[in-house]
């Protein structure tokens, strides 16, 4: 799952994004928090996490 996260990381650096919106939800909102433990927020303005979970 770290290569979803080294991916975007890079192509963020690639096209040279910043002030990024980040939106996951369920897998991807883990993904939004991976990323960011990873490589920090430097290149993100926003970001919204939405996960779900059965009871």
């Amino acid at each position: 799952m770290d290569q979803f996260a080294d991916d975007l990381a890079q192509l963020l650096e690639q096209l040279d994004v910043r002030d990024a919106v980040l939106v996951g939800h369920s897998t991807g909102g883990g993904e939004v928090v991976r990323y960011l433990s990873r490589h920090g927020a430097g290149r993100v303005a926003k970001k919204s996490c939405s996960v779900l979970c059965r009871r």
